[in-house]
């Protein structure tokens, strides 16, 4: 009696799973970064909270822009 591996039975599972969550932290950071802009722009400077380094670099790395080599 044979059964089916476990890559046969959750695979596709996994794999959807980590590209929803791919493009939940895409769109998280891309929000983040969205909202200190308008922040910047509301208070007419600096505004804190800013985005993490790594959230503005997710959004570039992540949004498939030409900057993605860096």
């Amino acid at each position: 009696m044979g059964s089916k591996s476990r890559e046969t039975l959750y695979g596709s599972t996994i794999r959807y799973s980590a590209e929803q969550a791919k493009e939940a932290r895409r769109k998280a950071d891309h929000l983040a970064c969205e909202a200190w802009n308008y922040r910047m722009l509301g208070y007419q400077g600096p505004s804190q909270p800013s985005p993490t380094m790594g959230d503005a670099l997710n959004r570039i790395r992540l949004s498939g822009s030409p900057l993605s080599g860096l």
